[in-house]
């Protein structure tokens, strides 16, 4: 069992020293003078916090993946079943598309927002 205590202290340590971090954060890695002056290991972390890039469409297109083909690989053991056999050949034949399907609307509302991030930059240039 945890001590009432502990939890409480531990809590207060956890976000100082969080606190702390983001404050050396903000002044060491984040400015982007100060990226080229960093290894490479601060130089993600400045990447990862500073999001320039979209990680979205890079999962959505790993779950489609996935999904595509474990539809493929369980269709193909419900062939081997009596009960089953007509599913197996229906998720073989269907899962791909409504997975495709699927992933392209996903994508879709990615590619909205890339083009309106584009548009802004291509204004502000103006």
């Amino acid at each position: 069992m945890f001590n009432a205590q502990y939890l409480i202290g531990s809590s207060i340590i956890a976000t100082v020293i969080s606190l702390i971090l983001v404050i050396l954060l903000y002044i060491y890695v984040l400015p982007e003078s100060k990226r080229p002056h960093l290894n490479k290991l601060f130089t993600f972390i400045h990447d990862f916090l500073s999001i320039k890039t979209l990680w979205i469409d890079k999962i959505f297109r790993f779950f489609f993946v996935l999904s595509a083909v474990s539809s493929l690989v369980y269709g193909i053991f419900m062939l081997f079943n009596d009960n089953t056999f007509l599913l197996g050949i229906a998720l073989i034949v269907f899962g791909p598309i409504v997975s495709r399907v699927v992933y392209e609307i996903m994508l879709l509302t990615v590619m909205l927002v890339q083009n309106v991030i584009e548009i802004n930059e291509q204004l502000k240039k103006r």
